[in-house]
């Protein structure tokens, strides 16, 4: 009992030393930078950060596999991504199009056995799924698929079908396909089984969720957050450094500017960042792989970064710890990458906000939370006057809360539902539902 004291008390000394320590980098990294000359900011920069693949950027945010005997479920990127990759294999043909007549239709597709499926929060540019998961088509294919746009990946291995399929139009575009085989995402389950949630064999999915009302058990996460310097943004969102200007006269604020009007500011006091650029060539590009372009510039500093929704033409990057979504207080965890029309028909002005402030540290921790299934989710939403013929889409994600004065972040698990175009804490929504019915 002694020993163990002694290992508790030396724990806590050593996380108000990281603290502390933390805390006088991020001073030292925003003193230097600010009070640097205009001509040796615009020195090269010596950019080391790695940047991201757009296989990273564009990961689906869960995949289930139901086989013979159960119905599995995971957000393991890494689990996501074995997956994902099976897909580089496969020989499309013979694209059709078809519309289901009801959602119930649509929903008795996924109960069929040997059916994989990779879903995301929000509509995916089909071109873009095809052309960065490295599915081989024609080019007359992909310009055909250039317009459409899908949330649910569906790998049916029995009739070998891959579908893209669009929940809200219940629209799916389906190709046949050779050189995958079942017996390859077998071993892979076998492998990754540990990794995810098992469900019986009949159970429903809507939405990317499977509605059971089995509890999920989560890891509660603490971590050190600190301040990136500016410099981060500045290098990932200026091709060209060395031509640029400071202005940082006001003391709450700095900017960064070049010869064509490309302005980057950062906000001192709320650590927030906005970008604009005007006149963004897009060529041949989609909007997804334009606003993909920025977020791959800035690496791992702002965490796992991943696309997460998309709004007329408003793309929401968020971070992601294990799999699941971080949500923060007005939306300051995540980057939006904004664009707007301009004169000319294949250019865009970009408007990117943020914040510089992030997740760095992890502090080891033992703790669970255990929260409801989708179906007990959906249930109690229904039960508190939302209309059951609507399922909103639903999500685990975790919730950022500053721990004040420490430099500490905790992340808790729990589910979130977009509704009326936000994203809700369920309890909080469930609250506003009970009061106005």
């Amino acid at each position: 009992m002694v020993g163990l004291k002694y290992i508790n008390r030396l724990v806590q000394i050593i996380l108000v030393i990281l603290i502390g320590l933390s805390f006088y980098l991020s001073y030292l990294i925003w003193l230097f930078p600010a009070n640097q000359e205009a001509t040796d900011v615009q020195e090269v920069s010596q950019n080391v950060v790695a940047m991201r693949s757009k296989q990273e950027l564009f990961l689906p945010t869960q995949l289930i596999f139901r086989n013979n005997q159960a119905t599995f479920s995971a957000h393991s990127e890494s689990v996501i991504r074995l997956f994902q990759n099976q897909l580089a294999k496969v020989k499309l043909s013979q694209m059709s199009v078809k519309t289901y007549s009801a959602k119930a239709e649509l929903a008795a597709s996924y109960k069929e056995n040997e059916v994989i499926v990779f879903h995301y929060l929000s509509q995916m540019s089909l071109s873009t799924y095809l052309q960065v998961y490295h599915l081989q088509l024609s080019t007359e294919a992909l310009q055909k698929a250039k317009q459409l746009t899908f949330d649910t990946v569906k790998i049916d291995l029995n009739k070998e079908k891959l579908s893209f399929i669009h929940t809200d139009k219940l629209r799916v575009i389906q190709y046949d396909f050779s050189g995958l085989s079942s017996k390859n995402f077998s071993s892979l389950l076998n492998k990754t089984q540990d990794k995810m949630q098992k469900y019986p064999l009949n159970q429903e999915i809507v939405n990317g969720e499977v509605l059971s009302e089995q509890p999920i058990r989560l890891q509660l996460y603490s971590y050190i957050s600190a301040d990136q310097p500016y410099t981060v943004f500045r290098d990932a969102f200026f091709n060209d450094t060395k031509n640029i200007k400071v202005n940082d006269d006001t003391p709450d604020a700095i900017s960064i500017s070049n010869s064509k009007g490309d302005i980057l500011t950062i906000n001192l006091d709320t650590q927030l960042i906005d970008y604009r650029e005007n006149n963004y060539l897009l060529k041949n590009q989609t909007l997804y792989n334009a606003s993909a372009h920025y977020m791959a510039n800035l690496g791992t500093s702002m965490g796992q970064l991943r696309y997460f929704t998309v709004e007329d033409e408003r793309f929401t990057y968020r971070p992601f710890v294990e799999g699941y979504p971080i949500f923060r207080e007005n939306n300051q965890g995540a980057i939006e990458v904004t664009f707007s029309p301009t004169v000319e028909k294949n250019q865009k002005n970009i408007n990117i906000t943020g914040s510089l402030t992030t997740i760095q540290v992890p502090i080891p921790s033992e703790k669970t939370q255990e929260l409801p299934g989708a179906g007990a989710v959906y249930q109690q939403l229904f039960n508190a006057g939302l209309d059951q013929k609507q399922y909103p889409i639903i999500t685990i994600g975790y919730q950022w809360t500053d721990l004040q004065d420490t430099g500490v972040v905790d992340l808790t698990p729990t589910w979130f539902v977009y509704y009326q175009q936000e994203w809700y804490q369920y309890q909080v929504l469930l609250k506003e539902l009970q009061a106005t019915n």
